[in-house]
């Protein structure tokens, strides 16, 4: 559990400083753009890159519990019943997760055997795939942390 705390802290601040970047990015290439007539070449690149990277924000809100949640139907449960279909949905999703991130392995062997880049950088796509996929496992991981907990409030006395 510590170990998946500390890498929930260490994806969010990932994730805030990220956002950052993106903001100053985009504000910089605006002001270049219109007072300068000279934008940044390859901003928008750039953005997509690190909006990649924003990927690993899910981790820290699911470890918050964060996430949106439509609790119409679990509203009238027990709170062990709600615990119990807690843990019931998250360990179908964590299943999902680890498919996407599988797939996203996957694709990014293709990108490293097909050498594709980005058009405008000419940047290597595959690192950002590396990147997705390692979100999706760290989001896996504590969706099994949290499903676990999940299962001991049912079970706990």
């Amino acid at each position: 559990m510590k170990v998946m705390n500390f890498l929930s802290r260490v994806a969010s601040y990932t994730a805030m400083v990220t956002v950052g970047m993106i903001m100053m990015l985009t504000v910089t290439d605006v002001f270049m753009r219109y007072v300068f007539t000279r934008p940044i070449t390859g901003s928008t690149e750039m953005i997509e890159f690190m909006m990649v990277i924003l990927i690993v924000g899910i981790v820290p809100a699911a470890m918050a519990n964060r996430h949106i949640r439509v609790d119409i139907l679990t509203e009238r449960l027990t709170p062990k019943g709600q615990a119990l279909f807690d843990a019931i949905t998250i360990f179908a999703g964590s299943w999902l997760v680890i498919i996407m991130g599988w797939r996203a392995f996957m694709a990014c062997l293709f990108m490293i055997q097909n050498d594709v880049r980005s058009p405008t950088l000419d940047v290597p796509i595959y690192p950002f795939y590396v990147i997705v996929a390692m979100g999706f496992i760290l989001l896996f991981f504590s969706m099994i942390v949290i499903c676990a907990q999940k299962v001991i409030e049912v079970f706990k006395a």
